[in-house]
């Protein structure tokens, strides 16, 4: 059973279910999305993680549940429709096991305390948004040395030059050093007068205090002039490694940005990437790699936000235009209505199968409902599994049109 509250800029969500044995919480924070934003809206998170340090209290209770209970906090920087989100996800002991809404409350105390800190530049540890700009630059790191999502972002950029989709979800590593004290304030000033705040608790909830739990969270004034302190940076920058590739291989990213309407197409749109190269039985694997032997690599995926689907493959440098070539064909196949009804099948099959399988972690539930809040998608499963189902070849083949399918492509080494 779900219900939801809602109170100033703040909603509470509350998704009734014995269905786990732990009790998830799920914090976003939405700021409209804007490229020249980006980088400093994703330090935001981590100059806020930053804070635990000064409520040794909560910081004691968050260690506990590290500790003994083997939960995590995970942040996650994303981006959906027009806005720009920072969230942060734990898992609790469930009421059965634990007096997890007492654990609750106070976590949901530590959330709030984190929100709204009038001092959140007056620290005695002078480098903080110091260490919130390494937190950020780590995970950049980390994913320059995967060349295939690095590939996807550029390519991205050239789709979607006029939008703010071209811009990486995390911002720009060239931009992190020149973030200064008071871009971190003047975004969260905006993020506290202007942004939307939702809370999402999943599993066992009967006993939470509705009106404490909105009061916790209802909109403070803040005085920006109180907040501004002399702030020195010591600009601490990480560098990063280059990636040794070997200089056979080339590592391929080919777009197909869609010109369709997307409300009646997201299903048409996951059917299409499974059918085309997501899984195992997809056409361009069973062709390009399995018969043709052309690819080491080769997976398709959809964007859910703008359905755009991107082919990433990996193959000897010899063979890039073939394989270019190869998918395209494919597509043009798929335009002309030559594939099997079993090959459809097989694709309706695994889409279902991954709808229902996104319901079976508690991390799955929530994003169910975060989509269902926040974008106004079919929460309903059977509703999804319903449309899915109903899709024809002929739906496929004509749905096809609305994807450009010759440019742009990316290719390196």
């Amino acid at each position: 059973m779900i219900r939801r509250f809602e109170k100033d800029n703040f909603s509470l969500t509350l998704n009734r279910s014995d269905k786990f044995k732990t009790t998830s919480v799920f914090i976003s924070i939405a700021m409209p999305l804007k490229n020249n934003d980006i980088t400093t809206n994703s330090i935001m998170p981590f100059v806020l993680l930053e804070e635990l340090d000064s409520f040794s209290d909560e910081k004691s209770l968050t260690n506990k549940f590290l500790i003994f209970h083997g939960t995590d906090l995970k942040i996650d920087i994303f981006k959906s429709q027009s806005q720009h989100f920072f969230s942060y996800y734990i898992e609790l002991p469930s009421e059965s096991f634990l007096n997890a809404d007492d654990y609750l409350m106070k976590l949901s105390t530590l959330f709030s305390q984190m929100l709204y800190n009038p001092k959140i530049l007056d620290q005695k540890e002078v480098n903080k948004i110091d260490k919130a700009k390494n937190s950020l630059l780590s995970i950049h790191r980390d994913k320059e040395k995967a060349i295939l999502p690095v590939l996807n972002q550029q390519l991205l950029e050239k789709m979607h030059h006029d939008s703010p989709y071209k811009a990486p979800c995390m911002g720009y590593c060239s931009e992190i050093k020149h973030i200064t004290p008071d871009h971190i304030l003047n975004t969260y000033y905006n993020m506290i007068n202007n942004s939307k705040i939702s809370m999402i608790i999943s599993g066992e909830t009967k006993n939470i205090n509705i009106e404490e739990m909105l009061n916790l969270f209802k909109s403070k004034k803040m005085d920006y002039n109180y907040c501004k302190s002399t702030y020195t940076s010591n600009n601490l920058i990480t560098q990063f490694e280059n990636t040794p590739t070997d200089s056979t291989i080339s590592y391929l990213s080919i777009g197909f940005k869609y010109k369709g309407t997307k409300k009646s197409s997201l299903s048409i749109a996951k059917v299409l990437n499974a059918l085309l190269g997501r899984f195992p039985h997809s056409l361009l694997f069973k062709e390009i790699r399995e018969k043709k032997r052309l690819c080491y690599f080769i997976l398709s995926s959809v964007d859910s936000n703008t359905l755009d689907i991107v082919v990433n493959v990996i193959t000897s440098k010899d063979k890039v235009n073939e394989v270019i070539n190869n998918i395209l064909m494919t597509l043009s196949n798929i335009l002309n209505g030559n594939f099997s009804k079993d090959n459809l099948n097989k694709a309706k099959e695994s889409t279902i199968s991954l709808i229902t399988k996104s319901l079976d972690t508690p991390l799955g539930a929530i994003d169910h409902i975060f989509q269902y809040i926040h974008n106004k998608n079919i929460l309903d499963v059977n509703e999804q599994i319903r449309e899915v189902n109903n899709i024809t070849k002929r739906d496929i083949s004509t749905a096809v049109k609305q994807w450009t399918i010759d440019k742009p492509y990316i290719i390196k080494g």
